[in-house]
Parts: structure tokens; sequence; C-alpha cells
């Protein structure tokens, strides 16, 4: 468990852009386990993409603020959503550029890196060849612009039993499984990924925030698993071992099958943070 260290600034106050979802949300219930002030922003209270959004937000922002941003109109599938996002970032930039956080986290996405057969890592090609990638990558850019020290959390696929997407995966197959319905997987099943648990990225944006860390870090797992194993891992749990369809690609595979992070970074700056294994994280799904 990750140390706090929240005393560089009298404010200690953590304000959550998109408090309401899956991320979002998670890091809000870390740092108020942690008993840190939090003050929790979502789009009831606030629509960051309207044209006034900024102005409400400025009225709610202290200088010396932690916040998080984990705000975005999700997954990105087409260019009105893509102008959206980027409405919303510029409200945010127009906000701090009157009252200045002290730190800002920018949840990000493993989805601004350029495919590779190797280990990704922080300093790997950022060259997105999706909107939602692209997305990310302009506010990453963007925020590059504000005065305050900026770090970037950029999580590979996650999974949780809160999860909105139901995202092909851990999500998607155990809600099938928990309704007693069948997992089908494209083609054998055989791409391999890195999956991580909701309370570890989490925990990571609560070890960021603490040690206010500026730069890029990878919330993953350092290591890769196919969907089959998944699929297999949880017809265990769910009891069900007959419940696995095959349907025949009619494309390449996403990320050419493979995408493997070295997590090199987050073992030098949280040398006590131990991901949550696959097997076990699964298990809360059922």
């Amino acid at each position: 468990m990750l140390k706090s260290e929240f005393k560089e600034h009298p404010n200690n106050r953590v304000v959550i852009l998109g408090a309401s979802g899956f991320i979002g949300k998670a890091i809000s219930n870390f740092c108020q386990l942690k008993q840190v002030d939090v003050t929790e922003i979502s789009r009831k209270e606030i629509d960051l993409s309207a044209p006034d959004a900024h102005s409400k937000l400025k009225k709610i922002l202290k200088r010396g603020d932690h916040v998080v941003i984990a705000a975005a109109k999700a997954p990105v599938k087409n260019i009105t959503m893509l102008i959206e996002n980027l409405k919303l970032t510029e409200q945010l930039l127009k906000a701090f550029s009157e009252i200045p956080p002290l730190y800002v986290l920018n949840i990000s996405s493993d989805a601004v890196y350029e495919d590779s057969s190797n280990f990704l890592n922080e300093s790997s090609t950022r060259a997105p060849d999706s909107l939602h990638g692209a997305m990310h990558l302009a506010r990453e850019l963007s925020l590059q612009k504000i005065q305050a020290k900026i770090g970037v959390l950029c999580p590979t696929l996650v999974y949780g039993i809160s999860d909105p997407h139901n995202g092909y995966g851990p999500n998607q197959f155990s809600r099938l499984l928990n309704k007693s319905q069948p997992i089908t997987l494209f083609g054998k099943g055989e791409e391999k990924r890195d999956h991580i648990f909701i309370d570890d990225v989490a925990e990571l944006a609560y070890g960021m925030l603490s040690k206010k860390i500026c730069g890029r870090i990878n919330a993953a797992t350092g290591n890769v698993i196919s969907f089959l194993e998944i699929a297999n891992i949880c017809t265990s749990y769910s009891g069900n071992n007959n419940s696995i369809n095959f349907l025949e690609r009619n494309g390449p595979m996403p990320h050419n099958g493979y995408r493997a992070f070295d997590i090199s970074k987050i073992k030098l700056i949280f040398p006590e943070f131990k991901p949550t294994p696959i097997k076990v994280g699964l298990g809360t799904l059922f």
C-alpha cells in the first residue's frame, strides 16, 4: 500500500473531474479511504464540454488543489466525439489559467502508443492509430501549457466490476457468464494483452498525487495473457466449462496480437506496489 505525502501545501484537497466514471470513482474512493479531502465533480455538477464550463469550474477550484482529470467522452469512436473532448480540454485550460492547480494528474491511455513487438515503456513512441488515442495525445500536449506540476497516468486494459463499457475481455466475459450466456472469442483468442485491476489503477493514481510525480507512468502489470486464458479462468469461476465459442476473424488482430509493458518505472518509484494477480482480480467479478 502506498504511503501518503500530502505535505507541500496547506490546501491538500483533491478535485476529481469525472468522479462518477469508472476510474474517477475508484480514485475518489481510494483517496477517501486514505482520509484525503476529496471534491467530486461529475457531469451532473458541470458539463465540462459546455461553453461556460470554465466559469463554473473556476468557482470550485482553489489555488493549491490537486486535480485529477478523469473526465472524457470515451471511447472516442468518431470525429464528433473527438471534437467534444477537445472542447472539454479547452474549458479546463481556461479554468486552470485563472486558478492554477498545484498538481494535475491526467488520466490518459496506452492508446497513445505506437504498436510494437517489444515491451512498451514511458519513452515509447506516441503515435496513436485511433481517434481515441489521438484525443488523449492531444490532451497530453495541451496540458503542457499550464503552470502546474503535471503527471500522466496511462492505463492499459482496465477491468473491474463497475466498468461501464463492457469491453471485450474480463468485463464482458464475466458478465456473460454471470447471465449463463456463452463467451465468443475472435479467432482462437490468441492475442496477448496486459490487463490491470481497477483498484491497482486507483492506487497508482493516489501514489502519483501523494508524491506529485511529474511525467508519465504506465499503469500495467508487466504480464501478458491471452483472451483464451482469461476466458478459461472466467469459466472456471462460473462453473460452466462449456461456454466458449469461437468466431472467425474478418480482419487483423488488434495491435498485431501483442501489447506488453515494461513496468520498471513503477517498481523504481513505488517499490511497495504489487499488481493484483489476474486470477485474483478476475475472482472479484463473480
